[in-house]
This record gives structure tokens, sequence and C-alpha cells, in this order.
């Protein structure tokens, strides 16, 4: 692989002349070359001499999200070919393909450059190599005036030929129907092509400028393939929501799409995230907070409690936040106005992806682990969005206030059920749980008070 291109175009234009004087019928493939059929020669060539293509649409947003990728600026060079390399090797399904290859050699030609860049066969020339160094890769070579746009025109071509939805990652989908766009294919092209709905198309086009947007926000630690893991679901219906929102209240899709993104980002699952609104900050997470926040420092400090005690500074930025949490003065107190709030955390968040831990507002100087933020703020959304769920069960129904106290009653039934095995661990904290009794004990009385107005 460290040889010279011209020393690879010899060994390319001598393996294409000996063929030429080879007796019988020499191997071809035919392909769709600048709008007619074309048959291209296929050569035998040393599989460790080939160069692997970077442009590749199976690999393309992993490579964007190598922690190597400026490697990637000269691609023929040897630091990045081993990264293309690499990533190659931990695709899904990669040991497949070496184990077949292994039983069976390599059935159908790849297509090449005189320059020796693959166009496809990517994945497999890779395996051949970890099979056997000094094997050879079957190629077809590409006339010597094919130009880059008619070479990606044809890897994209060769790409749409196969099982495309099985083969892709989500985002290295994304990025085929983006590059099928800038080789001016119209949606209803890409849509005929793949066999899609054009609508599928633009939802494509729609989501991977969501994920734009979120990188340019979030920084270079926000990497593409974040998306890929059992993402596809959460961004169709964001994008869903997103769509109908900015028709009618952009300000409002900003927010929801910030909110939504931090439950991302920390693992909250797909069913809860979709409970979670443009109004959720306001609404939910800060009273969670404030709820989750009112407990003693004992074990949990640095953890959930922490992070729960001082939202109301991350919410502001790093301000002195208002202490009443329903008003945040310097967000402006109305639901409307809580962009800045959600950014704030999403910052924050990101703050600690990027350094490793950041420091939390309001402690003179406390910084938290990216691992412990992480779970921290997981605990908060998920409560709050439980508890959004429930709010959002029993909006409607006239028994609603008679339903919560039932609920509640059981609840406390299970917590003093719970409290004769807890208590008999050395590390049950028996302060916090008195605090939070006086707590319910104040709002069962006001709540008490109330019932007797009726």
């Amino acid at each position: 692989m460290n040889i010279t291109i011209e020393a690879r175009r010899q060994t390319i234009q001598s393996l294409l002349k000996a063929r030429q004087a080879e007796s019988g019928e020499a191997e071809t493939l035919p392909i769709q070359w600048k709008g007619k059929s074309k048959i291209l020669p296929v050569i035998l060539f040393p599989v460790t001499d080939v160069l692997l293509n970077n442009n590749s649409h199976r690999i393309r947003a992993n490579l964007e999200s190598h922690e190597m990728a400026e490697k990637l600026n000269d691609p023929h060079t040897l630091e990045a070919q081993e990264v293309i390399e690499a990533v190659i090797r931990d695709q899904p399904g990669y040991d497949d393909l070496l184990e077949n290859l292994r039983i069976e050699g390599q059935r159908d030609a790849g297509v090449m450059t005189v320059d020796g860049v693959l166009i496809n066969a990517n994945r497999r020339a890779v395996a051949l190599r970890d099979i056997d160094p000094k094997s050879y890769i079957k190629v077809a070579i590409l006339p010597e005036d094919s130009t880059p746009e008619e070479e990606i025109r044809l890897e994209l071509k060769l790409q749409m030929q196969q099982e495309f939805k099985q083969s892709y990652t989500f985002t290295n989908e994304l990025l085929f129907i983006e590059d099928l766009g800038k080789q001016r294919y119209s949606t209803a092209q890409i849509a005929k092509e793949l066999r899609w709905k054009e609508q599928e198309v633009q939802q494509h086009q729609q989501m991977l400028a969501i994920i734009r947007d979120l990188q340019q926000r979030c920084g270079p630690s926000l990497k593409l393939i974040a998306f890929d893991e059992n993402r596809r679901e959460i961004m169709i219906e964001l994008n869903k929501k997103l769509q109908q929102l900015e028709r009618t209240d952009p300000r409002a899709a900003e927010r929801l799409l910030i909110n939504r993104a931090v439950a991302m980002f920390t693992d909250v699952g797909y069913e809860l995230i979709r409970e979670i609104d443009e109004d959720f900050l306001p609404n939910h997470l800060l009273d969670m907070a404030e709820e989750m926040g009112a407990v003693g420092d004992g074990e949990s400090s640095l953890g959930t409690n922490l992070i729960a005690k001082h939202f109301p500074e991350i919410v502001a930025g790093g301000q002195d936040a208002a202490t009443d949490v329903e008003g945040l003065d310097v967000l402006g107190g109305e639901a409307g106005n809580y962009v800045d709030g959600s950014n704030a955390v999403l910052e924050f968040y990101f703050d600690s992806m990027r350094d490793g831990s950041v420091e939390i507002p309001g402690t003179n100087g406390m910084r938290c682990d990216k691992e412990v933020l992480h779970y921290a703020l997981k605990d908060l959304i998920i409560s709050a969005a439980v508890e959004a769920r429930e709010s959002r069960r029993h909006d409607n129904d006239l028994n609603a206030p008679m339903n919560y106290l039932e609920e509640a009653r059981k609840k406390v039934k299970k917590a003093r059920e719970r409290l004769d095995r807890a208590k008999e661990d050395s590390r049950f904290n028996a302060g916090d749980y008195q605090l939070k009794m006086r707590r319910l004990a104040n709002d069962v009385k006001e709540a008490h008070d109330e019932a007797k107005q009726l």
C-alpha cells in the first residue's frame, strides 16, 4: 500500500496489457457510465496496493466521527488508509464477510480507478488483506478520463443497486441521501432509485438538517454516529413534531428540539422522550429538580441531589437565579422565553463532555465529572417525564384530583413497606427520609385544609 500513485498506475496499465494478450475470454463487468452501457475490463490486482475510498457511503459517518478524522484531509497517505481500514473492520457484519470470503473467495469484481482508488468493494479488500496480505482482488478498471464527479455518481449508483436499508447505518443513510442531492438527483429521482416515497426522502433530509443544527450548537464533541444507537425512531418522531410546530411557533419548535436533545444524549428511552414537549423545562423539569434537590447533604450529594439543588443556576447559565424556580427572572419567567434556559442545560452537558468535568454554578468552584452529570441529568429527566406522563393521563379527567390522591396513598404505603427493610442498612439516610416526610406532611395538611373549604 505504501507505493506512489505513478507506480500504481504503471502496474494497472501493465496488467491491462497482459490481459489483452490472454487467450480465451477475459472477464468483464458491465456498468452504466455517462448514461450509456459500458463494458469494463477486469484484472487481478495486489490487494495491499489498492487505495481504500474515504468517500465510501457505508462508512462516511464513521470516518467523520473518528478521533483521527483530520488524517483524512489527505486520504491516500498511509496514516489515512490505516484509519479507513480500522473503521471498516469495526463495522457490523465484517466478521461474517470475512468468513464468507474464506470459504467462497471473491465472486463479484469491484470497481477501481486507474490510480488504484476503489469505487466500491472496500470491505472486501480489507477482508482479503486479513485473510492473506499476498492475495489479489478482482477489480474492473474505469476509463482513464473518469472525473471525481463521475466516480462519485457511479459509487452512488452501485450502492443503490444493493439492499440499501439493510446495509447502512442510520447516519450513513442520511449522508447517502445528502450526496445524491449534491449530485443533482431530484427528490423524485432519489425516491425512484431507492424505491421509497418522496416524503421519506424529504424526512431524511430534514433529519440530517436537525442533526447538523445540534452539532453546531454542541460543538465537536457531538459526533455524527452518536445518532446511530437506537436513535432512528427518536429522530423520526422529533422531526415529525418539529415540522408541525415550525409552521405555527418556531420558538416552541426550538425549545422542543433542545429539550428532547438533552434527553436523547443522556440516554432517556424513546417512550419517555415522547412525553417531553416544548414547555417541559418550566412545567416539569424545574419542579422535579426542586423536589429532588430538597434533601440533606449525604452520600448522593455529588450526584442527582447536587445537580438538582443547583439546577436553577444551571438553567440560568451560571448567573444568579431567582429563588422562585417558577419565575427565574433572568429568563423572563414566561414559558415562551425558556429557549435560553434549555440551551444553557445543553451547553452545560456538552461542556462536561468536552472537558471531562464541569463547574457547577452556585457551588464556589465545585466540579462534576461527566459520567456523574450524565446519570444525574438522566435521573432528573426520567422522573420529570414520568410526572409529565401522569399529568397528561389525568389532564381532562374530572376525577383527576381523586386519582392523584389514590396514587399518592398507594405510594406512601409502598414507602412504609420498604422502610422496614431499608432502615436496617447502615447506608440508609434517615435524615433525608425524615425531611421528605415533613414536606409530605405539610403538603397533606394544605390539601386537607383546602378540602375542608369545598
